[in-house]
This record gives structure tokens, sequence and C-alpha cells, in this order.
């Protein structure tokens, strides 16, 4: 049973900023924790950017989690914003849980599966990334995130 405190402590702005910022954060942290364990099997160049035909973009992959990794903690605050400061009512509090909490999933995915992709391969110009596989993951991994976003903004005022 939900007491009145427990209701209180939901809607405090603490919590209103974790719901926003906790998948992001999430997100950094498990693609760091899977770059430590794979980092001695990746070749000196990772795929960082697929296009329609395949691998087109190139970097150290130390490089790509630092960028990723920061890309993830910019996304953190701006939810966090988002739910602390402008999601004025209730369904758009709501709203922006639930896409923000997809959102990070999904791209929590493709970033990582991608960097995974890259273990033990030579050269990374020959490293297989089909989208038909992948994106349908991605949005399973959305959808699981979005009703956790749901579920955690359930009892918010």
């Amino acid at each position: 049973m939900v007491t009145p405190s427990d209701t209180a402590r939901l809607d405090a702005p603490g919590a209103r900023t974790a719901i926003g910022a906790g998948p992001w954060l999430l997100a950094a942290v498990v693609h760091v924790a899977v770059y430590a364990v794979v980092r001695d099997r990746l070749p000196r160049e990772v795929v960082s950017h697929l296009g329609a035909s395949g691998p087109n973009g190139y970097m150290i992959p130390a490089k790509l989690v630092v960028l990723t990794a920061a890309l993830f903690l910019g996304e953190a605050v701006l939810f966090g914003y988002l739910l602390r400061r402008r999601a004025g009512t209730r369904g758009g509090f709501r709203l922006t849980a639930i896409l923000g909490w997809a959102i990070a999933a999904g791209e929590a995915y493709l970033l990582t599966a991608s960097l995974v992709a890259n273990i033990d391969v030579a050269d990374p110009r020959t490293v297989e990334f089909s989208m038909t596989t992948h994106f349908p993951i991605a949005l399973a991994a959305a959808a699981v995130a979005a009703f956790v976003g749901a579920v955690l903004t359930w009892r918010q005022k």
C-alpha cells in the first residue's frame, strides 16, 4: 500500500530528476562496462557510423566510448531537467518519462551492439551489423523500457 509519504517522495524534484536521468546513466554505465570487458578484443579502429551500404565511419575504440558516454550523460541532463522543470502536466510528465526510457534503451542497445560487433575483427570495414536484425531488438528493448518508465511514473501527481 502506498502511503501519503511514499507519494510525496515520488513527487519530489529529486525523484523526478532520477526518473529522467536514470535510463541514460544506466546506458552510460553499461556501455563503458561492455567496453572494459571487450577492449582487448577490439581492433585498432572500430565502426563508428553505419550507412545504408554498411560501415562508413571509423575511430579509436576509447574515443568512441568516451563520446558515446558523453552523449548519454548529456541526454541524462536533458531528460532530468525536462522531468524536473518542464513536464508541467501529469500526462506530459509521464509521456516524457516513457519516451526517455524508450529512447535510452533503443539507443543504448544499438550503440553497444555495434561496438560488440567489432570483437575479433581484423578489419572494421568487414563488420557485419544488419539493421534488419538489430532494429527490431532495439524496438523490443525500447518497449520494455517504456513500460518501466510508465510504471515509475504511475503514482506521480
